[in-house]
């Protein structure tokens, strides 16, 4: 794994693309964690919650199924952006339809889509490392790339404890993801590059 660790930062294209997941995953808990508190808090029912909530699987499952045609199809890198971009809108959404009371579907839906925007953007970000790496060095960067990106997970953490003291669940959420997954995903289009038919078995130690 350590070894894995000094490949990352050895190379300049994986070095980046390891910060940018850092950054991304400050977001982690505030994607994962409070969208039930914040539905709550915001005074839907424990019915209206439970019909918002059946929406999420379906909406995941829509589309990470369509996610992996999308990557083959146009790329990795626009598909973290595109999922990114998904996240954001939708959270956003997510909070404009709860204060302006939105159907519960509807906002179940919102809920859906910036979780599976979420987590596509982090799993092609992951795809994105094994395609770098040489296959002898591969499995030892995918752990050490698990470690680094913990130290961004640990920040999210903190961040939302600390900013649930001074401001709503939803704020502190809304204030964390917004520009955590903007900046990493504009950031990797413009300094990582494309990884897509890359041959696995060729790539070489630098």
């Amino acid at each position: 794994m350590f070894n894995g660790i000094k490949y990352i930062f050895s190379n300049k294209d994986t070095r980046t693309l390891i910060i940018t997941h850092m950054v991304f995953d400050v977001a982690i808990a505030s994607v994962g964690l409070f969208y039930e508190s914040i539905m709550h808090i915001a005074g839907l029912s424990t019915a209206e919650t439970t019909d918002a909530l059946y929406m999420i699987p379906f909406v995941y499952s829509a589309v990470t199924l369509l996610s992996g045609f999308v990557a083959d199809l146009i790329g990795r890198k626009k598909t973290v952006f595109i999922g990114s971009a998904m996240c954001v809108v939708c959270f956003v959404m997510f909070i404009v339809g709860l204060n302006k009371s939105f159907p519960p579907y509807l906002i179940g839906i919102f809920a859906g889509l910036y979780q599976s925007g979420y987590w596509i953007g982090r799993d092609y970000m992951n795809i994105m490392m094994t395609e770098k790496v040489p296959t002898e060095i591969r499995a030892s960067v995918v752990g050490g790339e698990g470690l680094l990106v913990t130290a961004g997970m640990a920040l999210g953490y903190i961040l939302m404890i600390v900013g649930m003291q001074f401001v709503s669940v939803g704020t502190a959420c809304l204030v964390i993801i917004v520009p955590c997954v903007s900046i990493a995903a504009v950031w990797l289009m413009l300094k990582v590059k494309e990884t897509k038919g890359t041959e696995l078995n060729e790539i070489k130690e630098k």
